[in-house]
């Protein structure tokens, strides 16, 4: 039953199964132990390459797999001119991609995808001792990142922002490169800045490798940059924001 695989199991698969049983099981305890093995079946990576945290995490199967299922939905109707602009969403974003389509919220809600991210950023919150009575999933949309495409520095207008990597076949696996001057020019990559004080002893940036099927989340005022993409290569990645008050 339930009880017998939740007490056996802690894989985080097995915990998005069970997190579909949530209609028919009402147990408080039950919720918040699923909610746990969130945090604690894989890790949870945090790291400050400067003054602020990010968080890496491998996103879970199931909700990986629900969310491709997504994309290669959006990714068949990019040529519907009325499904591009009934779905677009680049009059809000400063990215200079080929296309940048809003996720549908009731994908959203159905795929468990909203709460494992508003889990995340809990997480991210409580590692930081801080707490939001309110929080609340922003906008999301998906990223289509053809040859000459690229995001301009940006920063966004919320508490979290965050990434998941779903395709680019020529840096899968790359390693990341802390205060790296010369993977600046590497197609694909996202570019933090936390300083303008270049110094020797200031390390200012972070430059964050395409890992596909992780999610980084970051605070939402750090200032970033997305690379042009100067290959064949088609880029695809999921942007969202989180909303809240501290």
């Amino acid at each position: 039953g339930i009880g017998t695989t939740f007490i056996n199991n802690d894989n985080l698969n097995t915990f998005y199964h069970l997190f579909e049983s949530r209609v028919l099981v009402h147990n408080n305890l039950f919720y918040k132990k699923c909610d746990q093995l969130l945090y604690e079946s894989e890790n949870v990576e945090m790291f400050n390459p400067f003054g602020c945290y990010f968080l890496k995490h491998k996103v879970p199967d199931l909700i990986y797999n629900n969310l491709l299922s997504e994309i290669n939905f959006v990714d068949n109707n990019l040529k519907n001119d009325d499904f591009v602009k009934d779905n677009d969403h680049s009059h809000y974003l400063a990215g200079k991609n080929s296309y940048q389509i809003r996720v549908n919220e009731t994908f959203l809600k159905k795929s468990k995808l909203e709460d494992y991210i508003l889990n995340i950023g809990s997480h991210y919150l409580e590692k930081n001792n801080l707490h939001s009575n309110n929080l609340h999933m922003g906008n999301m949309w998906i990223n289509f990142s053809y040859k000459g495409d690229y995001n301009p520095l940006h920063n966004h207008d919320s508490l979290l922002s965050g990434v998941i990597y779903i395709e680019n076949s020529s840096f899968e696996g790359a390693k990341n490169n802390v205060a790296g001057r010369s993977s600046f020019n590497e197609p694909g990559t996202t570019n933090f800045v936390h300083s303008l004080n270049n110094h020797p002893l200031n390390k200012f940036t972070y430059v964050n490798q395409f890992e596909k099927q992780k999610l980084l989340l970051f605070p939402s005022w750090l200032s970033h940059w997305v690379n042009p993409n100067n290959l064949d290569d088609k880029r695809i990645t999921v942007a969202f924001n989180i909303l809240g008050d501290l």
